[in-house]
Parts: C-alpha cells; sequence; structure tokens
C-alpha cells in the first residue's frame, strides 16, 4: 500500500510539473505570436502618420 501511494504521488507530482511546463511553453509561444501585431497597432493608433 506504501508503495501504490508513493508513486500516485509521484505521478500527480510529475503531472503538475508537465502541465506547468506546457502552460509556460504555451503562454511564450503565444506571446511571441500575438506581441508584435498588437504592438505594431499600438504604436500606430499612437502616432498616427
Amino acid at each position: 500500500m506504501v508503495i501504490k501511494e508513493s508513486l500516485k504521488k509521484k505521478s500527480i507530482i510529475a503531472l503538475a510539473v508537465y502541465l506547468a511546463l506546457f502552460i509556460a511553453i504555451f503562454g511564450s509561444i503565444t506571446y511571441w505570436v500575438v506581441e508584435s501585431p498588437v504592438r505594431a497597432k499600438l504604436e500606430q493608433t499612437r502616432y498616427p502618420k
């Protein structure tokens, strides 16, 4: 029983780590993709030509 509980706890921790990594990577990619057009649009509205 102790081994199963330890394995369950380790798998939950591993799942949490993978989830955190996935969120960090997904957030980084989203930031890189979205940031450029949004910044260009903001600068265009702030400093009209």
